[in-house]
C-alpha cells in the first residue's frame, strides 16, 4: 500500500482488511522514502529456512574458534515478529491516514538516518548485538514478485541504519516439479560509504 493512496480507502473496507490482516500478523515495516506501508502476514516455510541456516552459521563459528562463547551470547538472533494486537494495528494504521508515524511497535525499528528518520523496520531476521539499537546484520527474504520491495529495503537498511553492516536479499523463484530457486545477494558498503553487492550464491531445493 502506497501513502498517497491511503487516504482514499473507504473505512469499513480498510477496516474489515485490518482484522483479516491481523488474525495471522506476521510483521509490518514502513518506508517513508518510498511511501510504502507493508504488512507481511503467514510466511512460508521457504521464506523462513534461512533462520535455521543462520543458527546453524553461528553454531559453525563458534566450533571454528571465529567466535566465543561469549561472544555469541551477546549477538541476539532475531525474527522480525511484533506482539501488536488488533487495537494497536488498527490505530497505527489510522496514524498513518493522518500521515503521522507513532511508534507503538514493540519490537520494530526505529532510529534510521535521513531520509528514513521516519521508518519502521521489521527484518525477516537479523543479528542484533548487545547495546546497539539496530542490527548489523539484517535478512530480508521473498519470492522473486517482492524484488523491487526487496532492494528498497536493503537501501534503507544501509543507508539510513548507520550500525548496519550487512543486508542478505534472498529471492526465491519457483522451478518445477516443486523445487525453488534461491538467489543471494551480499550487501554492504565500500570504503567510501558507498552501498555496494558484496557477493551472490545461487541455490535449488525441495520444499
Amino acid at each position: 500500500m502506497r501513502g498517497p493512496f491511503l487516504g482514499t480507502l473507504p473505512k469499513a473496507a480498510t477496516t474489515r482488511r485490518f482484522e483479516t490482516t491481523s488474525k495471522h500478523y506476521s510483521s509490518i515495516s514502513y518506508n517513508p522514502l518510498t511511501k510504502v506501508l507493508t504488512a507481511r502476514v503467514m510466511p512460508t516455510t521457504v521464506h523462513d529456512c534461512h533462520q535455521e541456516w543462520l543458527s546453524n552459521e553461528l553454531l559453525d563459528m563458534v566450533m571454528a574458534g571465529f567466535l566465543t562463547v561469549a561472544e555469541r551470547k551477546k549477538l541476539k538472533l532475531r525474527v522480525g515478529t511484533s506482539m501488536m494486537h488488533l487495537f494497536s494495528f488498527y490505530f497505527t494504521f489510522l496514524s498513518f491516514l493522518k500521515f503521522y508515524l507513532i511508534d507503538i511497535l514493540l519490537l520494530a525499528f526505529t532510529g534510521f538516518a535521513a531520509p528514513y528518520t521516519s521508518a519502521v523496520k521489521e527484518p525477516d531476521t537479523c543479528i542484533l548485538p548487545d547495546a546497539l539499537p539496530l542490527p548489523t546484520v539484517a535478512v530480508e527474504s521473498g519470492w522473486s514478485e517482492s524484488w523491487p520491495r526487496l532492494e528498497a529495503d536493503k537501501d534503507l537498511w544501509l543507508v539510513g541504519g548507520t550500525a548496519v553492516e550487512l543486508v542478505l536479499l534472498i529471492r526465491w523463484t519457483k522451478i518445477s516439479n516443486g523445487r525453488v530457486k534461491g538467489n543471494l545477494h551480499v550487501h554492504g558498503r565500500d570504503l567510501a560509504g558507498n552501498v555496494v553487492l558484496l557477493q551472490t550464491e545461487v541455490c535449488d531445493c525441495y520444499i
